[in-house]
């Protein structure tokens, strides 16, 4: 154990690329963000209609809205999106 802890506290000071440790910053705004994306991308779209809005769940949840198939819009309902 000491043996590893020396061996570390010896390298961490060095500017070369160390093997034991990298530099890391998390942005949970940023993974926040691709993971939305990623998941927005799987779903399909459906019309804006009494139908639609009959199959959606009962909670809040993220919409994106389309107009002639071109994407105007991404919102968020803090209450249920019907």
């Amino acid at each position: 154990m000491s043996r590893v802890a020396g061996v570390m506290a010896a390298t961490a000071g060095r500017s070369e690329d160390p093997t034991f440790h990298r530099s890391f910053t998390l942005s949970i705004t940023k993974a926040l963000g691709d993971q939305l994306a990623a998941n927005l991308a799987t779903l399909t779209r459906a019309p804006l209609s009494d139908t639609s809005f009959g199959q959606l769940l009962e909670r809040p949840g993220v919409y994106q809205l389309y107009l002639h198939d071109a994407f105007v819009y991404v919102g968020k309902a803090d209450k249920s999106l019907p």
